[in-house]
């Protein structure tokens, strides 16, 4: 009887930042213009991804366990000039 085992596992650290960049049409109310701006801020994501894989095979039988783990999280940063983001 043979037995095969085979075990797979990864951890990735993902650092982002994003800015909108948005310009606005000219003819756009100003309550409008004024309400959409809060987006164009910069803001950091962090997300920390793990993923594990177990694969067994016998003769007859085959087993596959996976399990996916995200954490992820957010901050907003409010600065005076977006060039200082890094």
């Amino acid at each position: 009887m043979k037995l095969r085992a085979f075990l797979f596992g990864s951890l990735v650290r993902i650092h982002e930042t994003r800015q909108l960049n948005f310009t606005f049409p000219l003819s756009l109310p100003g309550f409008l213009r004024k309400r959409e701006e809060g987006f164009d801020q910069p803001s950091r994501t962090y997300e920390s991804r793990g993923f594990l894989k177990f694969d067994e095979s016998t003769e007859t039988h085959h087993l596959t366990e996976e399990m996916q783990v995200l954490f992820e999280y957010f901050s907003l940063l409010i600065r005076a000039n977006p060039a200082e983001v890094e």
